[in-house]
């Protein structure tokens, strides 16, 4: 998840990472906020949310790279996770 505006950029650069495509949603959320910001309505949070399906074996590097591109440790610039999942017949 990432801030609005930024989801091309971590699509792409996942990309020259090894990834083949992915998939890029809009998310609303809140945020914690006093009472001056909710009347302004400054509490309300949008994201883009990127999804990038990938092998094991690339998905630790892709991270690994978004995560020190992207200082994705540091608040308040996105969250970088992955969840395993398995194909289907």
């Amino acid at each position: 998840m990432v801030n609005r505006g930024k989801a091309n950029e971590v699509l792409n650069k996942a990309q020259e990472c090894g990834a083949t495509g992915g998939t890029i949603f809009l998310g609303e959320g809140t945020v914690q906020a006093n009472k001056l910001t909710e009347i302004l309505g400054l509490n309300e949070a949008q994201k883009e949310i990127v999804m990038i399906a990938t092998t094991d074996d690339i998905c630790a590097d892709i991270q690994e790279k978004l995560n020190e591109h992207f200082k994705f440790s540091k608040r308040n610039k996105g969250i970088a996770f992955s969840v395993p999942f398995v194909r289907w017949k």
